[in-house]
C-alpha cells in the first residue's frame, strides 16, 4: 500500500519479500509507505524478509521502515511482526519496523516483535531525528512495546542519533517497554555532535513518565563521537522522568571517541541533563571507554541529576584512553556529576579497572563518582579494583593507601572493600546484600562470583 488515508485497516497473515525505492522525497515501507492522521491500523502475523527499502530524497518528515515508512493516527495495534534479512536506507528517519511516527496523543501497541539480521541506515544530519532497530523517530506517541528481539546493525553515517530499538523520541512522547532484548547488535554514529546519542536501546531519550522493565542488551557494540550508553546515549528533558528496572547490559562495548568535558560513555546512559531516574536491579558487564571524555559504570556525564539507584552490580573496565584533563572522570557509578541534584545509591558493588588522569598520583577515579558533586550512599562495596594512568603500570588496589589515592568518592576501605573478587562467595552476598540475594530477579553466578539478574 502506498498511502492509507482515513481508513480503518486490518491486515493479517502476510509475508512479503520486496524492493521498494523512492527516488525523490517520498516515504517508503515494505508494507505501507504512509498512514495519515485519521487512519487506524491493525497489523498481525506479518513477515518481511529479504527486502530492500530505500529513499533517495531528503526530508525530515519522511520515513523508511521495514513495515511502515511514516505513521500518523491514533489507536494502532501491531502484533507478531517479523523483519528478517532486510536493508533499510534513507536520508531521513529509518527504522526496522517504522521510520517516522508522529501524532499528538497517538497510541501504538506493538507486541511480539523480531528484527533479525537487518541493516538500518540514515545519512540525515540532524540532532532531532534518528535510526532505530524498531523505530527511527517517535513524536507525540505513547508507544507500548512488549516482547521484542533486535539483532541488527543501526548506523548513522552523519550527525543523527542511533539506537538499538529507538533512534530518538521527542519531548511529547512516552514509552512503556517490557521484555526487550537487543542481542549481537551494532549501533554506530559516524558524525560529530554534542547533543547526539548512540544507545543500546534508545539513542536520544526525551519525554517523561517512561517505564522500562526487563531489558537485556547483550554482546553489543555501541560507538559514537558524541555520547554513548548501554541503554541510552543522550538524555535531556527538564522535568523528564523514567523508571528503569531489571536491566542487564552484558558483554557489551560502549565507546565515545570524543575529546570533551561534557560528553560521556556510560554503562546505562552516556549523557544526562535534568532527568529524574529511578533505577533498580541493574547488572553492567563490559568495556566502557572514551578518548578523553567522562566514563561511568551507570552514567558518563550528568548535570542537574536526580536519581535513586538500588540493587546494582557493576563488573566493568571504565577507561579514558588518553586522559589529560582534570575536568574528566572515570567513576564506578558516574564519571562526572556536575551541579548534581540528589543522587541516592543503595546496595551496590563495583569491581573492575579504572583509567583516568592522575596528577600527583591521585587519579580522577572513584568507586562512586570521579569528579564534582558527591552521591549519597547506603551499603556501597567494591572488590579488586585496578587503576592506572597513561604510561603507568596497572595498580591493583589492595590497601587503604592506594584506595585513598583515588581522587573520586570512595566508601571506607576497611568496611566495604574485598581484596579479591574470588572471595565474593554466596555467603558474602547473603551477608552484605540481602536485598539482592532475597530477590527472585537475581541469581548467583558460580563463574564470576557475582549475582546477576536472571536472563
Amino acid at each position: 500500500i502506498g498511502s492509507v488515508l482515513g481508513n480503518i485497516l486490518s491486515l493479517s497473515n502476510a509475508s512479503i519479500s520486496v524492493n521498494v525505492l523512492s527516488t525523490e522525497a517520498s516515504s517508503a515501507g515494505a508494507i505501507i509507505a504512509h498512514a495519515n492522521a485519521t487512519s487506524q491500523l491493525t497489523l498481525s502475523d506479518i513477515t518481511v524478509f529479504e527486502s530492500d527499502v530505500q529513499i533517495n530524497g531528503i526530508g525530515t518528515s519522511l520515513g523508511a521502515g521495514g513495515l511502515v515508512g511514516v505513521l500518523y493516527g491514533i489507536g494502532h495495534l501491531f502484533s507478531n511482526i517479523n523483519v528478517y534479512d532486510t536493508q533499510i536506507t534513507s536520508q531521513s528517519s529509518s527504522g526496522g519496523v517504522i521510520g517516522f511516527m508522529s501524532q499528538t496523543s497517538g497510541t501504538l501497541t506493538l507486541n511480539n516483535l523480531e528484527v533479525l539480521n537487518t541493516n538500518i541506515l540514515t545519512s540525515l544530519s540532524s540532532t532531532t531525528y534518528g535510526a532505530g532497530g524498531v523505530v527511527g523517530t517517535v513524536s507525540g506517541y505513547t508507544l507500548t512495546l512488549n516482547d521484542a528481539l533486535v539483532e541488527a546493525t543501526v548506523t548513522s553515517t552523519e550527525s543523527t542519533n542511533a539506537g538499538g530499538v529507538i533512534g530518538v523520541n521527542r519531548s511529547n512522547s512516552t514509552f512503556i517497554f517490557d521484555a526487550i532484548r537487543v542481542n549481537q547488535t551494532t549501533v554506530r554514529i559516524y558524525g560529530i555532535g554534542t547533543s547526539l546519542g548512540a544507545g543500546g536501546v534508545i539513542g536520544k531519550l526525551l519525554g517523561s513518565n517512561h517505564e522500562f522493565s526487563n531489558v537485556r542488551v547483550i554482546d553489543t557494540l555501541i560507538e559514537s563521537n558524541s555520547s554513548s550508553g548501554g541503554f541510552a546515549g543522550y538524555a535531556s528533558q527538564s522535568g523528564g522522568s523514567a523508571t528503569i528496572e531489571n536491566i542487564k547490559v552484558d558483554q557489551t562495548n560502549i565507546t565515545t571517541t570524543a575529546n570533551n568535558s561534557v560528553l560521556g560513555a556510560g554503562g546505562l546512559i552516556g549523557f544526562n541533563q535534568s532527568y529524574t531516574f529511578i533505577i533498580s536491579d541493574v547488572y553492567v558487564n563490559g568495556l566502557i571507554q572514551a578518548e578523553n571524555a567522562n566514563v561511568g559504570g551507570i552514567i558518563g556525564y550528568s548535570r542537574y541529576l536526580n536519581m535513586t539507584l538500588s540493587r546494582i552490580v557493576i563488573f566493568a573496565d571504565i577507561i579514558i584512553q588518553n586522559p589529560g584533563n582534570t575536568d574528566r572522570g572515570s567513576g564506578g557509578v558516574v564519571g562526572r556529576n556536575r551541579n548534581g541534584g540528589t543522587v541516592d545509591v543503595i546496595d551496590l558493588l563495583f569491581t573492575g579497572y579504572l583509567k583516568a588522569y592522575a596528577p600527583l598520583d591521585l587519579p580522577y577515579a572513584g568507586v562512586l563518582k570521579a569528579n564534582d558533586t558527591d552521591l549519597n550512599i547506603t551499603n556501597v562495596r567494591s572488590a579488586q579494583i585496578t587503576y592506572y594512568t597513561v604510561g603507568d603500570p596497572q595498580v591493583d588496589v589492595n590497601s587503604d593507601i592506594l584506595y585513598n589515592n583515588m581522587r573520586g568518592q570512595n566508601p571506607d576501605y576497611a568496611t566495604t572493600y574485598k581484596d579479591l573478587r574470588s572471595e565474593l562467595d554466596a555467603n558474602y552476598w547473603t551477608t552484605h546484600f540481602i536485598n539482592i540475594t532475597s530477590s527472585s530477579l537475581w541469581a548467583y553466578n558460580l563463574t564470576t562470583n557475582l549475582y546477576e539478574p536472571i536472563s
